[in-house]
């Protein structure tokens, strides 16, 4: 992955976060909450991101998942299914997922740094080249919408109560969306994962899991609909894959590994899900944890397939062009 790959545009704002909560967390510091607050704050209004009230968001959760969303619900989940609730559907799409947090005494705050970018417009104009614009659907058969981004804060205890301090949205235009960089290929490039990483299908078997919200959602793709899996529920599955899950009173807890010395703009771990990018319902989506301790080596997981199910691959090392041959 590497620190480049993994962080693509730096986020600064995560080490400036790190140190500041980390010092206001401290007994007795005075006013730490709200200081904290207004770091959350900064996080998510910094490169053109908006604040949004937190108060509708919750509201919303709470409608995904029911009332105990703050305890059944990692980060990570509550990150796309916020995603998929506030922004309209699209058929042809990639998110990337950058995960941090600054760990302080019982609490634990999350930063998620999500970005949803559409690529049904490239798709479309790939296929106008390659077979003529009289032999290609319209725009709306391949996706009408933004490349939308949304950073979020999350407090969180060690019993996995889960609390949303603050979140902020903002759009991309297509020109800031093809420049910016999604692991080791640009967001809005078609190049499938198989090209990047010499896979091997993982040796353990991935169960399902059943947590408090829908594991499918809907998909419109050309002129029907259909279930595919929810990409929180991908995520799930991924960490579970990559050995991040423990199962504590009926609940599936992910268990990060921290970073072994200074803080860092280097995320924890990402997540790219790619759907829907070639001819059929399909998802390709992988997990990657970069080198945290002095012993560790970078390592992936990825899943591939459709609504029938998903088989499950891993690879070992950064993710580049060619493999790691």
């Amino acid at each position: 992955m590497g620190q480049r790959a993994l962080t693509g545009n730096r986020l600064q704002a995560v080490t400036r976060f790190i140190g500041l909560v980390a010092a206001l967390l401290l007994p007795g510091a005075p006013l730490a909450l709200a200081q904290a607050d207004n770091a959350a704050a900064a996080y998510v209004t910094e490169r053109g991101f908006a604040a949004r009230d937190v108060a509708p968001i919750k509201r919303t959760l709470q409608g995904i998942i029911g009332k105990n969303v703050d305890k059944d619900v990692s980060p990570t989940e509550q990150a796309l299914l916020l995603l998929e609730a506030l922004e309209p559907a699209l058929p042809r799409v990639r998110y990337m997922l950058r995960y941090s947090e600054v760990k302080a005494g019982e609490i634990t705050v999350a930063l998620v740094d999500l970005r949803r970018y559409n690529l049904g417009p490239t798709i479309r104009n790939e296929t106008i080249r390659e077979y003529g614009a009289d032999n290609t659907a319209g725009p709306g058969a391949f996706g009408v919408g933004p490349h939308a981004g949304w950073r979020f804060v999350f407090e969180r205890d060690t019993g996995g109560t889960t609390s949303l301090m603050a979140a902020g949205r903002r759009e991309f235009t297509n020109a800031e969306a093809a420049k910016r960089d999604c692991l080791v290929r640009k967001c809005l490039d078609l190049d499938l994962l198989d090209d990047f990483a010499d896979w091997t299908e993982l040796a353990k078997s991935v169960g399902e899991a059943a947590p408090p919200y829908s594991t499918r959602s809907k998909v419109r793709f050309g002129d029907e609909f259909a279930d595919d899996y929810a990409p929180a529920y991908i995520a799930l599955k991924l960490a579970d894959a990559i050995g991040m899950i423990t199962s504590r009173n009926g609940q599936m807890l992910w268990t990060v590994e921290q970073r072994q010395g200074p803080a860092t703009d280097e995320p924890l771990f990402a997540i790219v899900i790619d759907r829907n990018l070639g001819q059929e319902i399909f998802t390709d989506a992988a997990l990657g944890v970069p080198i945290l301790g002095k012993f560790d080596r970078e390592h992936w997981v990825r899943s591939v397939g459709g609504p029938d199910g998903q088989t499950y691959l891993t690879a070992a090392g950064p993710l580049r062009r060619g493999g790691n041959r």
